[in-house]
């Protein structure tokens, strides 16, 4: 049993599916690393996930995820996959060469652009902002995921799984 899992992208508009993926994880639930049709249809029609299949090896998500992509296109659905599936990079090992070749282009590169000055205004900034929200009665850090993005990712999952209870 591995862990990647096949997944739909659902308009809400027409309820049909219009991408297809494999991934790890969150993988289904993500914005980032989307070709430009994908986001033109989230834009303007918004989307539910819906996860098909889990606990798959890469090997065998890349089979379904291909099947899935073949069946939906002959119904004329999922307009955003560009390709026929199994193109994704999850598993990819770099060769020991072109590790050196990526280590010695960073070893090269300039280390930023903030000069000393620059990094001491950063810095009064950061510690005045840090003040302000604890006078404010903010003890803690601010959390990096907003409580909008939350309740969408909640709402998936059970959307999700009111689905499959209801199958049953």
């Amino acid at each position: 049993m591995g862990n990647y899992g096949v997944y739909r992208h659902i308009r809400l508009d027409t309820n049909v599916p219009f991408y297809i993926g494999k991934g790890l994880n969150k993988r289904a639930f993500s914005k980032r690393d989307r070709n430009q049709y994908w986001h033109n249809i989230v834009n303007k029609y918004g989307y539910e996930v819906e996860i098909m299949l889990e606990g798959l090896t890469n090997e065998n998500a890349i089979i379904k995820e291909k099947e899935f992509i073949k069946l939906y296109k002959v119904l004329g659905y999922c307009e955003a996959n560009l390709t026929n599936g199994g193109e994704g990079l999850s598993g990819l090992k770099h060769t020991v060469a072109a590790r050196k070749k990526m280590s010695d282009a960073n070893k090269n590169r300039k280390r930023g652009p903030h000069t000393l000055k620059t990094k001491r205004k950063l810095s009064k900034a950061l510690k005045t902002a840090w003040q302000k929200r604890q006078d404010n009665g903010f003890s803690s850090r601010p959390k990096t995921r907003s409580l909008i993005t939350k309740q969408k990712i909640s709402k998936g999952i059970n959307t999700y799984w009111e689905k499959k209870r209801l199958k049953t």
